[in-house]
This record gives structure tokens, sequence and C-alpha cells, in this order.
């Protein structure tokens, strides 16, 4: 990186989830994941999973909602 450049942001997560079909669905954002639950499409017991998550864990046991809503929150 070049003197003075400023640090690159993160690429976004891709998360991928669960449907109430229990079909895997993705890749989406936190802020998608949020919105998707905003709306009922997914619950706090949807699976989810990224890249650096060993296993497929419920929405509620990750920060991806939190995120999510930190998201929103910066558009406001």
């Amino acid at each position: 990186m070049a003197a003075g450049a400023p640090p690159r942001a993160k690429p976004p997560i891709e998360w991928f989830y669960m449907d109430l079909n229990n079909e895997q669905q993705g890749p989406t954002t936190s802020r998608g994941l949020y919105d998707l639950y905003q709306v009922g499409e997914i619950h706090d017991f949807t699976f989810v999973w990224h890249e650096a998550l060993a296993n497929w864990m419920a929405l509620k046991d990750t920060n991806a909602l939190q995120e999510g809503a930190a998201a929103v929150s910066a558009f406001v």
C-alpha cells in the first residue's frame, strides 16, 4: 500500500442461509439477512453460514443481525 493511501475497506461477508423450505439460499449480506428477518422470511433459528464459520449456526448465535442493523442505521 502506498504511503498516505487510505486503508481498504473489508469486503462484506457473503452469508448463506436455509430458507423456510430448508433450501440453501444466498449469498447475501448482513443487511440482506436483517431485511429478511424484518419481513419474517427468516427467524432466530434459521441456519446461516459464511466461509469463516466451521459449521452452519442458528442466526441468533451470530452477529449478522447486529451488523445488518448497523448498516441500516448508517444510511439513516
